[in-house]
């Protein structure tokens, strides 16, 4: 089951909100499993990593300050799969979002902004 299906992505991200361990600061997506950075309230950082249902916490990093993350409510699981249905038949590798928003990264070194 693709990580970057819309349900799949929802039910990672709501996975992540549920942990307690904060807002994304960063997502990697992939058809196998979401990778994130957490940013919690006190700026504790967690790196989860999120497979079809499971969450583990795989590390931690220095504390962000200044930084809150992204709000789960602002996260449209919609996106990836659009950026690559979008792709003219071009292969994914990975999907990313951050503060600046959705890039979809292809197999041919092209990249897409959604």
């Amino acid at each position: 089951a693709s990580m970057i299906r819309e349900a799949n992505l929802a039910a990672a991200l709501e996975r992540m909100r549920e942990s307690g361990l904060g807002r994304p600061h960063r997502l990697r997506v992939d058809p196998g499993q979401v990778d994130a950075r957490l940013v919690a309230r006190d700026g504790r950082v967690s790196r989860v990593r999120v497979t079809p249902g499971e969450l583990r916490t795989v590390g931690t990093g220095p504390r962000l300050r200044g930084r809150s993350g992204i709000a789960y409510a602002r996260i449209d699981p919609a996106v990836p799969a659009r950026l690559v249905r979008d792709a003219e038949g071009r292969r994914i590798r990975l999907l990313r979002l951050d503060r600046f928003g959705w890039r979809a990264y292809f197999r041919d070194g092209s990249v897409a902004r959604g």
